[in-house]
């Protein structure tokens, strides 16, 4: 047996003619640790039952067979929801679906293959291979895109999800497509023509505006009919000042750095939109800013971490300070706190101790060996080099892993998360998950299709 690259998989194995299909694909993934595609023969026809023999199959003495590495399982969530896309182009979800789930556009996916999925926490939007869009979920908040689908057949080629119930889609002509809860305010010839032509990238402030870079770098603000804030669109776009900007936006603010790493902030001054006290150290080397509810984080390129907002919520980070003046090399961050990953592998969290800031008890397990942070809504979830997984915050919220601790403890490669519930894929391509039972945190009727190989 070979894989498609040519290397030899199982050189001269003996095996039974009654042997089924599955039996001998299980021994190649045994020998290769990592799933594989169902085996072809050299007459191309492909071994994929879980009861016929090789015998009737026609597979004799001297048959080579090819294998395909399957890709290992990707993992998107929702607010309450995952959505494991396996690497047999199969979509299992799992958690609570109070709008209708993925049941419900799985005819429309028939002979396509899904790329990737965004959701904006109320509903979801899935990009194919072949540049359609399917939408899912609350049919008010972005779950029904019936009024422009016909743009979305063919030529997306990204998605931006806004937690206030919009997506929007980019497409391959350079236009802007955009649904979801309450109409943009795109009523000027002029604001529609913006949105047309030559759009590089979008993104949305936390009241749902939506901000749009243009190929020339120059930026577009297109806002609410209904404004739920003390800032326009106007007021917006002279804060970005037409440059390219990334964003990152709580409830109640929104933070946006360009390429030089300068920050800019507006909102409700008191949850983050100000932030005037720590001004100075935000007018370079900015590279990812984070939020809390109603605090941020920033990033620098020299390891430095700025914060501001919120003291209760994370914006004051003076009671560890010294540890955030040099070596961050990623921020995570649930609800209420932050966690800062260093450059030796330990994490360092402050703000609200029932949602993560409080680290007592775990100070050992978590000062080395992390690979990286993940979180919910109240709870953290650090994945180290050694392939565990260790867990702290709200219990009801995924920082309690007692009942899957045998099974995160090895072997785990990847960690996702819903706001209240963890995923973890293991090296055998199996599913594990722990928190709000309902809400993600329970594979109990989907655990065969989330099953490894053996």
């Amino acid at each position: 047996m070979v894989l498609a690259s040519g290397r030899s998989l199982l050189d001269d194995v003996e095996v039974s003619p009654s042997l089924t299909h599955h039996g001998l694909r299980r021994k190649a993934e045994a020998s290769l640790g990592r799933p594989l595609r169902p085996l072809l023969t050299s007459g191309g026809m492909c071994l994929d039952s879980s009861e016929k023999s090789l015998g009737d199959a026609g597979v004799v003495d001297g048959d080579v067979l090819t294998a395909v590495v399957r890709p290992p399982t990707r993992i998107y969530s929702g607010e309450s929801t995952f959505i494991a896309l396996r690497g047999d182009n199969s979509v299992v979800e799992w958690g609570a679906k109070p709008y209708g789930g993925y049941e419900a556009v799985r005819p429309q996916v028939l002979g396509q293959v899904i790329d990737c999925i965004w959701s904006n926490d109320k509903a979801f939007a899935a990009l194919t291979t072949a540049g359609s869009v399917l939408t899912w979920g609350n049919k008010k908040r972005g779950g029904d895109s019936a009024a422009v689908r016909e743009q979305l057949a063919s030529g997306v080629v990204s998605v931006f999800p806004c937690p206030r119930g919009r997506f929007a889609a980019l497409r391959s002509d350079s236009s802007l497509v955009a649904w979801g809860h309450q109409p943009l305010d795109v009523e000027s010839p002029d604001l529609q023509q913006q949105l047309t032509r030559d759009v590089h990238t979008a993104c949305f402030s936390y009241d749902g505006s939506l901000i749009v870079t243009k190929k020339d770098e120059r930026t577009v603000v297109v806002g609410n009919k209904v404004v739920e804030s003390g800032t326009t669109a106007a007021q917006v776009l002279r804060l970005l000042d037409g440059d390219f900007w990334r964003i990152c936006s709580s409830a109640w603010a929104s933070a946006a750095w360009n390429r030089d790493g300068r920050v800019v902030t507006w909102g409700d001054p008191e949850n983050g939109g100000s932030s005037a006290t720590v001004h100075d150290q935000l007018q370079e080397r900015v590279q990812i800013v984070v939020c809390t509810d109603t605090a941020f984080a920033a990033l620098r390129s020299d390891g430095v971490v700025v914060t501001w907002g919120c003291a209760g919520r994370g914006g004051d980070s003076s009671s560890v300070q010294a540890h955030l003046r040099s070596g961050t090399v990623d921020i995570s961050a649930t609800n209420g706190a932050f966690a800062a990953l260093q450059d030796d592998g330990s994490v360092i969290c402050w703000g609200d101790q029932g949602q993560g800031g409080d680290t007592r008890g775990l100070r050992e397990q978590i000062s080395h060996g992390v690979k990286s942070v993940h979180s919910t809504h109240a709870a953290f979830g650090a994945l180290k080099a050694c392939g565990s997984v260790v867990t702290w915050g709200s219990q009801n919220w995924g920082g309690d892993s007692d009942d899957v601790r045998d099974k995160i403890s090895s072997n785990v490669q990847a960690v996702y998360s819903t706001a209240y519930a963890f995923a973890a894929v293991k090296t055998d391509d199996s599913v594990v998950a722990w928190g709000n039972q309902a809400r993600g945190g329970s594979i109990g009727q989907v655990e065969d299709l989330l099953a490894g190989y053996e």
